[in-house]
């Protein structure tokens, strides 16, 4: 019985690893890329962290990152991209969050939103197609995406948590 849960736990780590890179890699890909001409400016997605100072101050809420109005969606998902030990570890340099966050708008056509909770802001994406949510929650390894229409979390099946 040993060896049999020795082999399973085994196979079940060589599969988070294998799990793990290929989201590392699709995470490289989107910070790598070089990005076509789209309507998203990406002059809109400089120095973004300074803006989380004016805006942690802001009440509870998402709000449009380009006017900073409060905005609520009545369907769809917001998906954020920032696992917590990435936000308080400052694993991205203030250039490296710019481009991540202007190539994801870019991606998906949409200017990002900022959220504000517990004087937290941070950067999410609203997004229409369900399956398209929760491949970015894979990607970027996220434990949850919002469902905007049942105002409730939703359980990323595909969440690491050694990733």
């Amino acid at each position: 019985m040993k060896t049999d849960y020795k082999n399973i736990n085994n196979q079940y780590q060589n599969q988070n690893s294998s799990i793990n890179d290929v989201f590392k890699n699709v995470h490289d890909l989107i910070a790598n890329t070089t990005m076509p001409t789209t309507q998203i400016k990406k002059e809109d997605y400089q120095d973004i962290k300074q803006k989380f100072e004016v805006m942690k101050n802001f009440s509870d809420g998402t709000y449009d990152y380009i006017s900073q109005e409060l905005i609520t969606y009545q369907n769809g998902y917001s998906v954020g991209f920032e696992t917590r030990s990435r936000a308080y570890y400052n694993y991205y340099t203030d250039e490296e969050y710019d481009n991540i966050v202007y190539k994801i708008a870019a991606l998906l056509g949409r200017n990002a939103d900022l959220g504000v909770y517990d004087n937290k802001p941070e950067i999410s994406f609203h997004i229409i197609d369900k399956d398209l949510a929760f491949s970015l929650a894979a990607i970027f390894n996220q434990q949850t995406i919002w469902d905007c229409a049942k105002d409730d979390l939703l359980v990323n099946p595909l969440y690491q948590e050694k990733y």
